[in-house]
This record gives C-alpha cells, structure tokens and sequence, in this order.
C-alpha cells in the first residue's frame, strides 16, 4: 500500500493505492491562517477555514478556476480578523457560509466575471464583537439559496452590490440582534432580487 499526502495548511490523505487498485481521494480540509492560498484547477473541500487563530487569511479563486466546499468560515475566533476571499472564478458551497463569525474586519469580494453560490444560510456578521464584515458583489454574481443575515450578532455589518452586480436570494434579514448593519445597491445594472420576504 502507498499513499500521498497533500499540505493545504494541514496535512491531509489525497489519494491510496490499495492492491493495485487506486481509490477516490478523501475529502480534505483547507486551513488558512494567516497566510494565502489561490485555487489552482478544481479544488474540493469539506471545511474551508480562513483565519483560525491568525488574521489575515486570504483566499484567491481566479478566473478560469472551481472551488467546490461543503462549509465555509471567517474568523473563527475574535483575534482571527481582516480575513479576505476574492473571487473572479466560480465558487460552489453547499451548506453554510459564515462571514465573520466571531472576528472582525472579514471581506468577501466577488469581481466580474466571477460566480459565488451558497446552498445554506449565509451569516455576514454571525456574533457580538464580529463587526465591519462585508460582502462585496463588485460586477459578479453572488446566488444565495437559503437566508442571508446581514448582522445576526454582529454590527457594522454590510452587503454592496456595485458595477452591475446581482445577489439573488431567498429571504434577507438586516440587523436581528444588532445596529448598523446595511445593504447598499449602487450602479447601473446592479440587482438584488429576493422570492420570499425582506426583515429590517
């Protein structure tokens, strides 16, 4: 039996070759901590982490590129702030996405050209303390499947949608436990559309 590790800020199983017959690839884990990771080809994550302990984490998914996760978080801890994902290529979740969850300062930017979906609730701003995180759809699409809470805990909280940008979504809350918080639509071409209801 062989095997090959990957390190993708962690070390983790990418591949077996048991008796001469080569095996599906576990599922990994991305880790990033205080440093930067750029998607290379297609790359499929359970759990993608971007500023565990550390701040700024900064996570590139460039055009042309597919990054494909289960759950995604900013900020895990208060002190793990000013994390960054920019994304011009295409960017598949299928469950939740935390945007700040407990730190500050976390951004999400999704340029032209680039497609970010999100299959369960999306929390800018999840608790009190993870103030000042953003969600920018700068001429990209961000389509967001299920809630998205702008500000669940957290104040100072936004979503811009700018130069054509489209968010499309479920239902939207801004501020449920919190102040400040705000979604900004700014540009010619520029769209929020939501199917069920709006809570301000």
């Amino acid at each position: 039996m062989s095997f090959k590790r990957a390190i993708l800020g962690t070390t983790v199983l990418s591949g077996v070759l048991l008796g001469g017959l080569a095996l599906p690839a576990l599922a990994q884990d991305l880790h990033i901590n205080g440093d930067t990771h750029t998607v290379a080809g297609t790359e499929d994550y359970v759990f993608i982490d971007i500023g565990i302990t550390d701040p700024d984490g900064h996570l590139i998914v460039p055009d042309g590129t597919t990054l494909n996760s289960d759950y995604v978080n900013f900020g895990k801890v208060y002190d793990a702030s000013g994390n960054t994902a920019t994304v011009s290529g295409d960017w598949y979740n299928s469950d939740y996405m935390f945007l700040g969850d407990y730190s500050p300062g976390n951004t999400l930017t999704v340029e032209s050209g680039g497609y970010v979906e999100v299959d369960g609730v999306v929390w800018i701003g999840s608790h009190e303390g993870a103030s000042g995180n953003a969600l920018i759809v700068d001429g990209g699409t961000f389509d967001a499947n299920s809630d998205l809470i702008v500000g669940l805990d957290g104040s100072g909280n936004s979503m811009t949608i700018q130069s054509g940008g489209d968010v499309a979504g479920v239902k939207a809350v801004i501020g449920n436990n919190s102040f400040d918080n705000f979604v900004l639509v700014t540009g010619s071409g520029s769209t929020w559309d939501l199917s069920d209801q709006l809570y301000v």
